[in-house]
């Protein structure tokens, strides 16, 4: 059970109190979901997150056991969608940072429909009524090493970035692996064209994976990150006290929305009502960005401290129809660009030799 498997985390976590009024149940559902027993949560948050999450699930119903299946965005959409070409639908309730695959499985059929009351709560543009609403909403933003860089110095817009002075301080997060820089070269692209992208390929170095982000900032030669993601300042700058700072430009934030959604078909529908309403929940979602580190757009959750409140963001509009119409031109347009330049600075450096 999920709660066995916390202990030690709750132990080592800090005490959070968050308890709110939520919508009440339908006394019919409750009394299915009790005979369901169970509930299955795909979800690509954190999994710490996750799991103090459905803790708290389970001791508002104590009757229901629950069970996580956690990873990346992709590898939990492609789990899915094996399930729906079986016929064999073992996820409940699907919790991604994938909105154009929300999209595709209503139309599809593969969502259930379900009127949550806690819908009222989420501004149009962040639901889709009936199947889905944003439970987390990842901002990306840049990030700089404070022991190398006054917080003065540091870049405050986008625009800022394509200084010469930058050269060899950058670093770009590769967008062909992950979800949320698919939606930043999107956004930043659609924004400022082209050319902002080609600009930071000559200044910046591509890296793949996380752990080589941290290894940048140890890096007393390295200061700024063009693909930082907002719950990473959250975790290990707020929580941890690493010397990392975020800026958030104000020529514009990309922001990569990450729904809740039922599948259809769900070995427990009545208990996944009843998850879906609790993560949406006033309680649910303080706890959620809490844990996450990512924003909530219900008005009625404080902000996170540290961070600004969510209304102060230029968020940049992201059209998810041409994002998706666009995605594979973009990510090889990307590709051709860092490509370039890296066979680039490896003739420089062996004509330097």
């Amino acid at each position: 059970m999920i709660k066995m498997k916390i202990v030690l985390l709750l132990l080592l976590m800090p005490i959070i109190n968050i308890k709110y009024a939520y919508s009440e149940p339908d006394s019919a559902v409750i009394a299915e979901a009790m005979k369901e027993g169970k509930l299955v949560w795909y979800s690509s948050a954190v999994k710490d997150a996750c799991w103090r999450i459905l803790y708290e699930f389970e001791e508002t119903y104590p009757f229901i056991e629950t069970t996580l299946f956690q990873g990346g965005s992709n590898k939990i959409q492609d789990k899915f969608e094996e399930e729906i070409k079986s016929g064999n639908i073992e996820a409940d309730v699907i919790h991604v940072s994938l909105p154009t695959a929300f999209h595709r499985w209503r139309d599809g059929g593969n969502l259930a429909e379900y009127h949550s009351k806690e819908y009222a709560a989420f501004p149009p543009q962040y639901k889709d009524d009936g199947w889905w609403a944003s439970a987390r909403n990842i901002t990306v933003c840049i990030a700089y090493n404070s022991q190398t860089l006054p917080s003065d110095k540091a870049p405050k817009t986008w625009s800022d970035l394509l200084d010469e002075k930058w050269d060899g301080k950058l670093i770009v997060g590769n967008p062909l692996l992950y979800g949320t820089r698919q939606v930043q070269y999107y956004a930043l692209r659609t924004e400022f064209g082209k050319e902002f992208w080609h600009r930071i390929s000559e200044l910046a170095q591509r890296v793949e994976k996380p752990r080589e982000l941290k290894e940048f900032f140890l890096d007393p030669k390295s200061q700024v990150s063009v693909t930082y993601l907002g719950y990473f300042y959250d975790r290990y700058s707020i929580k941890l006290g690493e010397p990392v700072r975020a800026v958030w430009p104000k020529d514009g934030v990309p922001l990569v929305q990450s729904p809740v959604a039922i599948a259809k078909n769900s070995p427990h529908p009545n208990a996944a009502k009843l998850f879906l309403d609790f993560i949406l929940s006033r309680e649910g979602q303080a706890l959620f960005q809490v844990l996450a580190g990512d924003y909530s757009v219900r008005d009625d959750v404080p902000p996170m401290p540290g961070k600004l409140p969510f209304d102060e963001l230029n968020i940049i509009p992201i059209d998810w129809d041409d994002f998706e119409y666009r995605k594979q031109e973009y990510l090889m347009e990307f590709q051709e660009l860092f490509d370039k330049q890296l066979q680039k600075n490896l003739l420089e450096e062996t004509e330097g030799k």
